[in-house]
C-alpha cells in the first residue's frame, strides 16, 4: 500500500472513532438496554408528582423499559401522603389539601422488564404541592 492510501485509510479510521465519540453512530439501543438491565438498571420513578391545593392530580409509576413492565405486588414502606392524596394500585391519586413537600418509600415486588425478572425495585417518591390551605372560617 502506497503512502497517501495507508494516510487515508489512518484519517477514516480516526474520523469513525470521532464520530463515536461524538455519538454519530450509538450502540445498537437493545445492546445498551439489556447491559442496564442485567446490571439491575431497571428503574422506576413516578410522574407527575407535583400538584396544586384543591386541585385534582395523579401520579403514575413509570419505568425504563420499554415497551413494557409489569409487577406483582405494591407496598407504601414509609414516609406520610399529603392530606387528600391515596393510593389507588401503585397509582398516587386525590386533590391536595395541604401545601408542602413529602417525600414516601414504595416497593414494587418481583419486577418484570420484558418478562425478564428484575427483583424488587425501592422507589422514593418526592411529591411538592403547591397553593393555599383552605382557612377555616368562624
Amino acid at each position: 500500500m502506497n503512502k497517501k492510501l495507508k494516510r487515508m485509510a489512518v484519517c477514516a479510521a480516526l474520523l469513525a472513532g470521532l464520530a463515536l465519540l461524538a455519538g454519530c453512530f450509538p450502540p445498537s439501543p437493545s445492546h445498551t438496554r439489556a447491559t442496564a438491565y442485567k446490571r439491575g438498571g431497571m428503574h422506576i420513578w413516578y410522574r407527575n408528582t407535583s400538584g396544586k391545593v384543591g386541585h385534582h392530580m395523579y401520579a403514575t409509576p413509570r419505568g425504563n423499559c420499554t415497551p413494557s413492565w409489569d409487577y406483582s405486588t405494591f407496598r407504601h414502606l414509609s414516609g406520610a401522603l399529603p392530606p387528600g392524596l391515596r393510593f389507588h394500585g401503585s397509582r398516587l391519586e386525590g386533590v391536595p389539601q395541604t401545601p408542602g413537600r413529602y417525600l414516601m418509600t414504595v416497593r414494587f415486588g418481583n419486577v418484570l422488564c420484558k418478562g425478564v425478572k428484575q427483583g424488587d425495585r425501592t422507589v422514593r417518591v418526592p411529591i411538592y404541592i403547591t397553593g393555599v390551605a383552605a382557612q377555616r372560617l368562624d
